[in-house]
């Protein structure tokens, strides 16, 4: 565990933080021991309930495949005293096309995306695959347009055109909008979390993160954006919006998570494991 320097206050509100757990009974590949991250992922339930953290968010690739995988993930999840959240990551659509629309359908929300306000402060989960030839049916419509959108990434040589890689698409950036135009209204504290960074240029990005840094420009404080994918982690500050990236637990050697605290005039991110301490105002 990472030194963790107290803080004069009592939090506001505690989240237990998990990312790209990718868990599946199937050999490791490198680093990645897939079987042990259930083992990992106990160690973290334990931990984020001492903490009595309020909710916790998994950011992510909660499986690496076969959608029998999901289940033994859910049943170490459920064990959790306080609600979890699930932020779809792209491995959590490498199931069979006829099991797609069951994996939006376990995120909780009819559009995948949704946003809440927990103690005052406004939440937002974001969908990544929105925009993606991944998650969607190669019959459907949506496939074949995203089919086209990556074509066109590529043809431009982005790093990020990849099939792994995905957008949030034009109607959840206007909901964005929206939600960050509400918290303005309402002065609350804004937290986002998406599956992927949105560093532009990095190849593990968003395909659209300069136009969601854009719409998270227009909010009047700074913008805390918890993320995953890129296992090795990061920490990058993009105009009001920190973006931190935590690395992934199925390629940490101890169980990596964390626990973010919202105080009055700031936040910490107590990270477990591989996973660092973060410290900044909100």
């Amino acid at each position: 565990m990472s030194s963790v320097a107290s803080m004069a206050q009592a939090p506001i509100l505690k989240i237990g933080l998990i990312a790209d757990i990718q868990y599946c009974n199937c050999e490791s590949a490198g680093a990645r021991e897939y079987t042990k991250s259930l083992v990992k992922l106990d160690e973290a339930v334990q931990v984020i309930n001492q903490e009595k953290a309020d909710l916790t968010v998994e950011v992510g690739d909660m499986i690496d495949r076969d959608f029998a995988s999901f289940d033994p993930v859910f049943k170490k999840l459920n064990n959790l005293t306080a609600k979890w959240i699930f932020v779809p990551g792209n491995h959590d659509f490498n199931v069979p096309d006829s099991l797609k629309k069951t994996v939006f359908k376990m995120i909780g929300s009819k559009k995948g995306y949704h946003a809440e306000v927990v103690k005052g402060i406004r939440l937002l989960y974001l969908n990544g695959f929105e925009n993606s030839v991944i998650a969607w049916s190669k019959e459907t419509k949506d496939y074949k347009e995203n089919k086209d959108r990556l074509k066109r990434l590529e043809k431009a040589k982005a790093k990020n055109a990849s099939d792994w890689n995905g957008g949030l698409g034009k109607k959840q950036l206007e909901w964005v909008k929206s939600e960050v135009e509400k918290a303005n209204q309402l002065n609350q504290k804004l937290i986002v979390f998406g599956h992927q960074p949105i560093v532009p240029g990095e190849e593990h990005s968003l395909w659209d993160s300069k136009k969601l840094i854009e719409a998270l420009a227009a909010f009047q404080h700074q913008v805390l954006y918890i993320c995953g994918h890129k296992h090795s982690g990061g920490d990058h500050t993009i105009g009001n919006t920190r973006i931190i990236n935590l690395k992934g637990m199925v390629e940490q050697v101890s169980p990596s998570f964390g626990v973010l605290s919202i105080y009055p005039d700031g936040y910490e991110l107590k990270g477990y494991g591989g996973e660092d301490y973060f410290k900044g105002k909100l």
